[in-house]
């Protein structure tokens, strides 16, 4: 397969899927979607984690009250030390899950600004300027016997540690020829 033709794809798809001013707000609504989705999973994650706790916790309870009553044995203090070990470790998740994430909170003229700025190299087809940014939209490129597929994204970075991906795949005999270039 031809550099310059994948080269044009990919260039194709960054166009059509990221740097057109008229898919901003579809990105923006996308984004905070998915920050939306990720409080909630975040809350029912603490939520399970603090049933796991309480369990924990009246095991604990029940350990302390059969050694209190004469039944104390090694087989019972292990138990009640692998019990404190896994409380531990619970209760750091829930504290790491419960520290505040800052919410995306992107405007349609920040993320076109932050995009403008790669736009021209995009239009114009600057191959070299191109590869010194598209780390930041092109997350893969894979090539198969009968078509070509990209993932585009847009760096967290540019959407307040959002996420944001599109994958697209073409035939490889339908390839775009490449546009001329400076």
């Amino acid at each position: 397969i031809r550099s310059d033709r994948l080269e044009e794809f990919v260039l194709v798809q960054l166009d059509r899927h990221i740097f057109k001013e008229s898919k901003i707000p579809d990105i923006i609504a996308e984004v905070s979607e998915r920050f939306q989705q990720d409080s909630s999973d975040r809350d029912m994650r603490i939520a399970e984690l603090r049933n796991k706790l309480n369990g924990i916790q009246l095991q604990q309870n029940n350990i302390v009250n059969a050694v209190a009553g004469g039944q104390g044995s090694k087989l019972l203090m292990d138990r009640l030390a692998q019990l404190e070990s896994d409380e531990q470790e619970l209760a750091l998740q829930i504290f790491q899950l419960e520290t505040p994430v800052e919410s995306a909170v992107i405007t349609d003229e920040a993320l076109t600004a932050a995009i403008n700025q790669y736009a021209p190299h995009i239009c114009k087809r600057n191959i070299s300027e191109c590869k010194k940014f598209i780390k930041d939209f092109v997350e893969q490129v894979t090539v198969y016997n009968d078509r070509v597929e990209v993932t585009t994204r847009i760096a967290p970075s540019l959407i307040c540690g959002g996420e944001y991906r599109i994958s697209k795949g073409m035939g490889r005999q339908f390839l775009p020829e490449p546009k001329s270039r400076p």
